[in-house]
This record gives C-alpha cells, sequence and structure tokens, in this order.
C-alpha cells in the first residue's frame, strides 16, 4: 500500500498541478515548486501536488490533518493559516528535513509536545500565534537549535516551564509572547545570549526579576 500511494503521488504530482490550485516555479528555491491552494475550502491536502514542491501555501482551508506531507520531502516553506489543525504532528513534520518556515497561525493547537521539530536542523521561522496553546512541554524545543524567529502571541500559554527556550541558540533570536496568561518568565530566560528580541506585553506579568 505504501509503494502504491508513493508511486501515485509521484506520477500525478511530477509535472501537474492540484485542481484550483496555483503551480509555478519558486524563485526562493532553484529546481523547486511553490503550489498555491489557499482559500479553496479543502478539507484534505490534494495527493497530486508536485512531487518536488518546495513552497506550500494552504492557507484558509479546513484542513484538519498534514500526515500526507510526509512523502514531499523537498519542502522548504510550509504554511497552514487558518485551518482546523488541534495538535502539532511532530512525526509528519520531522519527515521534512530542509523545512526552513512553518506557519501554523489561527489553527486550533492546544499544546507544544515535546520534540516536534527534532532532527529539522534548517528550521527558522515557526508561527503558532492565535492558537489555543495552554501547555508547553519542557523538551518542545529539544534540538530546535536554528529557530530564529518564534511566535506564540494569542495563546492561552499561563506556564513556561524553565529550560524550554534553552535549545534556541540561534544568536537572532526573535521571541514573541504577547497575549498570553504569563504570570512569570522562565527563571534562566536570562541564560539565552542570542535574544535579539523579546515581547511579552499583555501578560500578568507582576514581576520581572533583574538580569
Amino acid at each position: 500500500m505504501y509503494f502504491i500511494l508513493v508511486l501515485l503521488i509521484y506520477l500525478k504530482g511530477a509535472y501537474g498541478c492540484p485542481l484550483d490550485c496555483y503551480c509555478t516555479s519558486d524563485d526562493e528555491y532553484a529546481d523547486g515548486v511553490l503550489v498555491d491552494c489557499e482559500n479553496l475550502g479543502l478539507d484534505e491536502i490534494p495527493f497530486d501536488i508536485p512531487a518536488h514542491v518546495t513552497t506550500l501555501l494552504l492557507n484558509f482551508n479546513n484542513i484538519r490533518g498534514i500526515e500526507s506531507l510526509q512523502y514531499y520531502t523537498n519542502l522548504r516553506a510550509l504554511e497552514l493559516q487558518h485551518n482546523y489543525l488541534t495538535s502539532i504532528d511532530g512525526a509528519t513534520l520531522q519527515s521534512l528535513p530542509y523545512l526552513k518556515i512553518l506557519v501554523l497561525s489561527e489553527n486550533e493547537i492546544v499544546r507544544l509536545p515535546a520534540r516536534p521539530f527534532r532532527g529539522l536542523q534548517y528550521l527558522e521561522w515557526v508561527d503558532l500565534r492565535g492558537n489555543q496553546i495552554s501547555s508547553v512541554n519542557q523538551h518542545a524545543f529539544y534540538k530546535a537549535h536554528s529557530i530564529n524567529y518564534l511566535n506564540l502571541v494569542d495563546n492561552e500559554i499561563s506556564e513556561i516551564p524553565d529550560g524550554t527556550f534553552l535549545p534556541l541558540t540561534n544568536y537572532n533570536l526573535w521571541l514573541v509572547l504577547n497575549n498570553n496568561s504569563l504570570t512569570e518568565l522562565p527563571a534562566d530566560i536570562s541564560k539565552m545570549n542570542g535574544i535579539q528580541y523579546l515581547s511579552i506585553s499583555h501578560n500578568n506579568l507582576d514581576y520581572i526579576a533583574p538580569q
């Protein structure tokens, strides 16, 4: 069954374009393909996406899962803003080794699990704003060293365990935590010498310890 599915993806997607989507060469990545399937009312990800897709835009649809993307290993940019995802599928993401940009904003994600970005050594941009995240695992960013932009604005986070952000060692890190329910910051955030920009407005912080 696995072989048949992979063969179908290759035969249907190597040169074609899904119905109602727009496909063109990807100016950002040599020999890449940009596929735009935004705002089409899709309940599922099309199975006939070009095999060499590098940028995939699936914003403003009704998609609830991304399991089928594990076969598109050339993906560099994945956008799924305004869909109905309830979780971060780490197993699928880890099958996309070249992923650089991940946009999952305005979904229904409720927690950041352990190690969803493990093995994504090129991942730089993670946008999770506007979800319903209330739980953050201490190992959520395990081996996510390359992230330089993390947006968690407009969630329901009240606590972030100590050590959660320490793997984020990029020296140009932008960390945006506005509009949550934080009462305190991780005590060891002062050890993060790479933070270039930290935004924490509109939380429930009464006191920030001097560093």
